[in-house]
């Protein structure tokens, strides 16, 4: 299985696809800047004994910080909104 995860500006949203790559499950969640707190929600609400690989994609600043190498194959960071490189206005 694989669960797929949004976290953008506003809300949050997931699908997880079984081994045929159907549809199994669907999350949406405005998180009113609680990212934390939406994405607990969401693994409260994975169906039972869901063990799933994660692909993570983001518009907001993420903290990776206190997750386990063991538990990521990959990760990739993309900007998003507000990540955009600093150009001096002289230039």
């Amino acid at each position: 299985m694989v669960l797929g995860i949004d976290i953008g500006s506003t809300t949050i949203s997931a699908v997880l696809l079984d081994r045929r790559g159907e549809v199994a499950w669907t999350f949406y969640e405005f998180h009113s800047g609680q990212i934390g707190r939406g994405l607990q929600k969401l693994t409260d609400t994975l169906p039972p004994g869901c063990l799933p690989r994660i692909a993570l994609t983001s518009s907001s600043r993420l903290n990776l910080d206190g997750i386990e190498s063991t538990d990521i194959d990959t990760i990739i960071k993309i900007g998003g909104q507000g990540h955009e490189p600093k150009i001096p206005a002289d230039k």
